[in-house]
């Protein structure tokens, strides 16, 4: 188990194959994020997956967790 540090937290949810990580996390950092009015503080980004399930395409639900704090 591991405890988080307090603060804000953006969460991307998404239903991604094996080769679709780099597009979601291009879509949370790269098109999200820049327009959101939040920026990436110094806590570690990380992935959740709230179900062990994967389809019958090979898909599984993935949490993409980016620490955030307001722009300055």
């Amino acid at each position: 188990m591991t405890t988080l540090p307090g603060g804000a937290y953006a969460i991307g949810r998404f239903v991604l194959g094996d080769k679709d990580y780099p597009l979601a996390w291009q879509a949370m950092m790269g098109t999200w994020l820049p327009a959101s009015g939040y920026q990436p503080d110094d806590r570690c980004c990380f992935e959740r997956y709230p179900s062990e399930h994967v389809d019958a395409a090979g898909r599984a639900q993935v949490e993409i967790v980016v620490p955030v704090r307001r722009l300055d």
